[in-house]
């Protein structure tokens, strides 16, 4: 069933789309990193990695962060709508190989949206290894804010719960590599909620509009509380900040204040989400799936 559920994915116009758009987004993003830095010594260019769409102190980052919502749900999460709007559920599949089915849809959906995902940021890291020097040059905001301070956190007006930013020794050591470490993980978490909204998709298949606002409703929820909350915490002494956006967990740089235990805690809640609306599915949704 998963094989039967990947070759519809791949055949998928939705799939393309999406693969074609983030496709397109990065190679733009790379070619306005080449147009800004052509007439530039490659001594006075910034280091490889920095120019990468996917690192958080660009403006490509902000612009691809805008973007990710909509690029994880679009692949193949909602196609389970399409198929039962078309009432081909039922000869699909029958009662015995529903859960089958199910779970197969649940996994071709977010591998799906790590590959719309993931493909385009490491070829996007490719071409700008291949392009830009990698010569340890930073960007402008730690000249400009004092590269030690900024990087080990000191010189704060606020607390914060991690003053520093995350992985520092894999950053020391290899900035190509931390680069990875985070499309990695940004991979494996767009996996994970595209996953996620095919599974509500089982309980909720009335439109497939509103399935993309829990993913953009979730990171802009987010992004507030963020700020809300460094609010709170330049305000009180006594309150320790950490970033709950979401987004900055899942870039380079993005900010020092990531708290991993709260985005491990996400990524549990999501694959809860996941299990309960499969199991609920499996036991009460066939008929419902039919209708």
């Amino acid at each position: 069933m998963l094989s039967f559920q990947l070759s519809r994915l791949f055949r998928c116009r939705e799939y393309r789309v999406s693969l074609i758009i983030s496709l397109l987004v990065t190679c733009l993003l790379f070619l306005s990193e080449v147009l800004k830095s052509y007439h530039l010594d490659r001594a006075a260019m910034i280091t490889a990695v920095e120019h990468c769409c996917v690192w958080g102190e660009t403006f490509g980052w902000s612009i691809y962060s805008i973007l990710w919502p909509f690029l994880v749900v679009l692949p193949f999460a909602t196609s389970f709508i399409e198929e039962k709007k078309n009432n081909i559920i039922g000869t699909l599949v029958s009662r015995e190989n529903y859960k089958s089915y199910l779970s197969s849809k649940i996994i071709a959906s977010g591998i799906g949206s790590s590959v719309v995902v993931g493909a385009p940021l490491f070829l996007n890291l490719i071409m700008c290894l291949a392009v830009f020097p990698q010569n340890h040059n930073q960007l402008n905001f730690y000249w400009f804010h004092g590269f030690s301070e900024s990087l080990m956190g000191e010189n704060r007006f606020f607390n914060a719960l991690v003053p520093h930013y995350s992985f520092l020794h894999l950053y020391m050591d290899s900035p190509v590599l931390y680069c990875i470490l985070f499309i990695v993980i940004l991979t494996l978490f767009s996996a994970l909620c595209g996953a996620m909204i095919t599974a509500l998709s089982y309980i909720w298949s009335k439109s497939k509009i509103v399935l993309f606002i829990p993913l953009y409703g979730i990171t802009v929820l987010s992004q507030y509380l963020s700020s809300f909350m460094l609010g709170q915490a330049i305000n009180r002494p006594e309150y320790k900040y950490f970033t709950t956006y979401l987004m900055d967990y899942l870039a380079p740089m993005t900010r020092s204040e990531c708290y991993w235990p709260y985005f491990i805690g996400i990524c549990v809640f999501f694959a809860a989400v996941t299990f309960l609306c499969y199991k609920w599915s499996v036991r009460h949704g066939f008929s419902f799936a039919q209708g």
